[in-house]
């Protein structure tokens, strides 16, 4: 691994960030729940994320299959694949940043 690569996750799931990588980061950033997981059908709570670090990263271990997904109030529904990580992090700001 080379630095500045993030290592593998195994399994599947769902990760990602609440904040872009851009701007200025805060300092002592809070830990909090920020992320949640239903069933395909949206009722059956599975699952709570924890976002922590600079940029709000979390992940979420999941078995393969359809998800929602409940972000800062919005709902998207997910489909995890054997092997696959979700990433849910915001789009990367056009460069350069100013």
């Amino acid at each position: 691994m080379t630095a500045g690569e993030k290592p593998a996750l195994e399994g599947s799931g769902i990760s990602g960030a609440m904040v872009s990588a851009w701007g200025n980061a805060p300092a002592n950033p809070p830990t909090y729940e920020c992320v949640k997981i239903f069933d395909a059908a949206g009722q059956k709570l599975l699952a709570t994320g924890t976002c922590s670090g600079t940029w709000g990263q979390f992940s979420i271990p999941l078995p393969p299959g359809r998800y929602i997904v409940d972000k800062e109030g919005t709902r998207t529904a997910v489909d995890v694949a054997p092997g696959q990580w979700v990433n849910l992090s915001p789009r990367e700001p056009p460069r350069p940043v100013p």
